[in-house]
Formats: C-alpha cells, structure tokens, sequence
C-alpha cells in the first residue's frame, strides 16, 4: 500500500461531521447558492453544546469536525471558543473550510 493511498485510507476511518456554525458569507461567489437560502443566522448555543455533549458520549468513535457548509465560518465570533471546545475531546478532530478573507495574524 502506497503512502497516499494509506493515508487517504485513514482520512476515511473518522465519521465526518459538519457543523454549519453560520449561514451567512461575506463573499458573492457565482457558484454558491447561499442567497436562496432561506436562513441568515448563527448556530445556537445550545444546538453546539447539543454537539459538543453528543461528542462526548460518543467516545469510542472519531469524528471529523467540518465548519463549513454554507457560509463563511470566521464570521461566527463564537467560532474560537467552539473549536477550542471540540479540540479538548480525544475524539474529535476539528477542520476548518475558509474563503480566508477574515483571517488575521489572532486568528
């Protein structure tokens, strides 16, 4: 088995899960269909804490945690914290998917 393939394999071992945190972007790209949504808001509290217990009792299963679905997640002020969050669980592997137009030397 080759490196790639191996570790693609291992990319795959991880249930993926991804957590909208905002529906809302500060781009207009061409391609998204975020105006036809019918929803502009964040992620509720206790929809992530929801998240972040199930994680929990979930133990002895690893996810992958995508922030991104439709929306740009730096938007979300509440971002660092729920990242920092996930990150403390053994079993959770945060990911983040950015257009990165909010990025700073802090974030």
């Amino acid at each position: 088995m080759s490196l790639f393939s191996s570790t693609i394999q291992k990319f795959f071992e991880d249930i993926i899960v991804y957590s909208e945190v905002v529906s809302l972007c500060n781009n207009k790209c061409v391609f998204c269909p975020i105006d036809v949504l019918n929803r502009s808001s964040f992620i509720k509290e206790d929809i992530q804490q929801r998240v972040i217990e199930f994680f929990k009792k979930t133990s002895n299963i690893k996810f992958k945690v995508f922030f991104h679905v439709l929306g740009e997640p730096l938007l979300y002020k509440g971002l660092e914290k729920y990242i920092n969050d996930l990150s403390n669980l053994p079993n959770v592997k945060p990911w983040l998917a950015t257009n990165g137009t909010l990025l700073t030397m802090e974030r």
